[in-house]
Formats: C-alpha cells, structure tokens, sequence
C-alpha cells in the first residue's frame, strides 16, 4: 500500500524547544483539532508527544534533534501523527532500562501513525509487554522508511515484538524501512511447550491483528519463536472456538525482504502457528473485546526469505493452520534460499490435522542446508502440500509417502 507523504499549506506550525512547549502544543492540537506542523528546535528529554482528537492531522518536524524518555514517547489515540516530515533526520530513543509499558509509539483505538524515511526509534528495553519499537493496539502504524532498531526484551518476562507488536485488531503496514537488531529471548514455556511466553524479535502479530510487508527488510533479529515475524494464536481464540488451528490473525507479504535472522528453536524467518499460543491477557487488560479478522491466514506473494536459521524451520516454521477453518497458507513467488536448520532449512510444515494444507506455487526453494533432514521443505504429520508447481528444491525430504510419488523432488 502505497502512500505518498504530504503537508497541507495550511497547517499551522508550533515551535518547541522544551518538554513543557512540547506538552503545550499537544494540548492546544488535542483540544482545536485540524492540522499542524510540530517543529523540535532542540533535542527533549522526558519527551512525550500525545494525538487523541480525531480531527488532529499532525507532523513531526525534527531539523535532526532527539526526543528521548523512559516510557512511551509518541501516544497516539486518535487522528494522525506523521513522524518526520522526509527531509531532515528525527530520532525516537528510549533509556535503556526495563519498563513495564508500551513502545516508543504507542497506537490505539483508531489512531494512525505515518513513520517517514531519516527515523530512527530504538532502545527500548521491555518487561511484560508488546512492541519494544512500536505498539499496535488497534488503531493502524504505517512504516514507509526509517529504523526501528535495538528494541526488546531479555529479562525473564512475558514479552512480545521486539520491534513491532500489534494486536487486540491493531494494523501495521510496512511499505519501506528497516527493523533490525530486535530481540525477544526470554524462554519460558508451559503446558509442555504448547503455552510460550515470547515470540518474535522483529514484528508479532496476535489478538486478531494484521501485518502487510509491501517492502523493507526485517534483519539481524532473534528470538527463540519467530525471530523475524511470529504470528501466533492467543487463549481468547482458542477459546472462542474450542479448537486450536483457528487463528484470526493475518500477515500478508507481497514483498521486501526477511534476512539473517535468528530463533533458537522454531521460524528463523517467519513462525505460523495454531497449535502454540500466547496469554496476552496475563499482562494485558483487554480494551477493545474479542477483537478479530474475517480474512486470516497466511499469505506470502512475493520477497526474499533468506539467511536467516533455526533448529526447525529455518526460512518459515508452520503448524497446525487448518484448511477447514478457513486458515490459508499460500506460499507464491517467493525466494526462500540459503537458510540454515537442523530440520527443515527452507520450510518445515508440522501437521498435526489431515485437513491442513499449504499451496505453494512459483517458488524457488534452493541453497537451504539441514543438519539432519529436509533442506529445502520437511514435511511431518498429516497435512499435506498442493500445488507445488514450476518450484524449484533442494535437498528436500518428505515423510509423506503419497507426496513424494506425487511430486519428485529434485
């Protein structure tokens, strides 16, 4: 999705220097409405900018200043906040301590923020919570360029996304940028595995959200699930339903590139599942009730998959995304190569239902290296793989007999 950045003529501009003129302006915009210009003449500590009236239009102008704080730094619950204004540099940096709050931005309701090219958010350090960079709880965050970087959580926590979280039906819309260095790795699990406690270093989607990478790059990240996107059901949906395989999340990529990332365990690049769930409500209160998508699933049209390792799943980790539900995995004219897994290097699908399946069409599977099996797809359980036509795989094991006679491996 496309957007092009643009400032009205008749925006009013307000010139800050101080976190006190910073607060004032806010004030003035939320109590008036229409559209203004903020210019920063200074870098601010203990900054905090808040958008909440619906007819608020406003943007950020930085001429290459700081705003740094300890707990979130751009509020937004209604209007637009545009962040930077594409010509001179703004930087969004929290202390680096452990804070049991949201990101940097902060989205809710319906709220939109616009975050420009020459932005860089980075250092925050979470402690049971969502988004170290950006925290999408409902409302929409578009990303057309920018950093988002050095954001997390390594504290033995609940934490989800590193670098973007969004979640209880928040959007995000990632058009350009880069959000790199992100981490989750606290390692709790309970119920077996089956509950987890953190996921994805860079964008996690859950409690019927959405994500759409049109372009960008989503690199260098880590965590022990998902450690470039995690999309990962909730108890609320398993709930809802009494069954685990129906996600009401959506990530859709038609584009950019998820590269050398790293999970210790399961979705170097990209994690999928129905079968593992997350809590949310164990650090969370619910604001927006039973929030959820009508289309969900996952959807992968374009982009580079690549470099990235795990011990399962290197390129894409899989499991339990139940046809029958409507939860659709459709892998197109995707680039998934050279990854690295003891299992599953390229893609391992893990199907615990007969009515799972997984298109995949006009791929190239190729350079992906396992320690053990499946270079370039690994294939276990019940489910099955259609459509696999004109791909191109490496290295490849199936545990489907009546897959390997349908489709010859290379």
């Amino acid at each position: 999705m496309l957007i092009t950045f643009t400032t009205a003529l008749e925006a009013e501009t307000i010139v800050v220097s101080t976190k006190e003129e910073l607060s004032s302006a806010c004030g003035r915009i939320n109590a008036n409405g229409g559209e203004y210009t903020i210019s920063l003449q200074d870098d601010i500590a203990d900054a905090s900018v808040t958008i909440n009236h619906k007819d608020a239009v406003v943007t950020l102008a930085s001429n290459g200043h700081t705003l740094s704080g300890t707990t979130t730094i751009a509020n937004i619950s209604g209007g637009i906040l545009h962040l930077g204004d594409e010509i001179t540099e703004l930087t969004l940096k929290s202390d680096s301590l452990y804070h049991k709050d949201p990101g940097i931005i902060y989205i809710t309701g319906k709220g939109v923020c616009h975050m420009w090219k020459n932005v860089t958010t980075k250092d925050r350090k979470l402690s049971n919570y969502l988004g170290g960079g950006a925290s999408v709880r409902g409302g929409t965050f578009y990303m057309h360029g920018g950093i988002i970087e050095n954001s997390g959580c390594d504290a033995s926590s609940t934490c989800f996304g590193g670098g973007v979280a969004a979640y209880e039906g928040g959007t995000f819309i990632m058009n350009g940028g880069e959000i790199k260095d992100c981490y989750i790795t606290t390692q709790h699990e309970y119920n077996n595995g089956v509950q987890i406690t953190g996921a994805d270093g860079g964008v996690f989607v859950g409690w019927g959200s959405s994500f759409e990478m049109d372009g960008g790059t989503i690199k260098n990240c880590r965590a022990k699930y998902g450690a470039g996107i995690a999309m990962v059901i909730s108890w609320p949906e398993i709930s809802r339903r009494n069954a685990y395989g129906y996600t009401e999340n959506l990530v859709r990529i038609n584009g950019g590139n998820i590269i050398d990332n790293t999970a210790t365990k399961y979705g170097g690049g990209i994690f999928a599942s129905g079968y593992h769930y997350t809590y949310h409500n164990a650090i969370v209160t619910p604001t927006s009730g039973a929030a959820m998508n009508t289309e969900a699933g996952l959807y992968i049209n374009n982009g580079t998959i690549s470099g990235n390792n795990a011990n399962a799943g290197g390129g894409a980790y899989l499991m339990v995304l139940r046809e029958s539900y409507k939860q659709h995995v459709q892998i197109n004219n995707a680039a998934i190569t050279n990854n690295t897994a003891a299992e599953g290097a390229g893609l391992e699908v893990n199907s615990g239902f007969s009515d799972e399946k997984v298109d995949i069409e006009n791929c190239t599977i190729t350079g992906n290296v396992s320690d053990t099996k499946g270079g370039g797809i690994f294939l276990t359980g019940d489910g099955t793989i259609s459509r696999f036509l004109q791909t191109t795989a490496d290295r490849t094991e199936y545990t489907k007999n009546q897959f390997q006679q349908r489709h010859r491996c290379c």
